[in-house]
């Protein structure tokens, strides 16, 4: 008997400034870069089909990321913190 593996895979939408954020981003994780590299243009959004495990490590990452520069010294988020946040949400799945 064959063992089959079904892959699952999660759209995740993310606008043209979240996408080259995270391309840029990314370009040192090269695991996951090639994911991110991947996206389909639709109007003005790009989804990336992802396994769940790293849609997880995207959304971990960004998590790290957002505590390192999300955020002023009076706690208000910076830019790149808001749109960080914005990703975090997106990668929840």
């Amino acid at each position: 008997m064959e063992d089959h593996k079904v892959t699952i895979s999660i759209s995740v939408k993310l606008t043209k400034q979240e996408f080259e954020y995270l391309q840029n981003a990314l370009t040192n994780k090269t695991d996951w870069a090639k994911h991110v590299h991947n996206g389909v243009i639709d109007e003005n959004q790009i989804i990336l089909q992802l396994e769940p495990d790293i849609a997880d490590d995207i959304r971990d990452w960004a998590g790290e990321q957002l505590q390192k520069v999300g955020f002023k010294k009076d706690y208000e988020p910076t830019e790149e913190g808001l749109m960080l946040e914005n990703i975090i949400d997106k990668f929840y799945h």
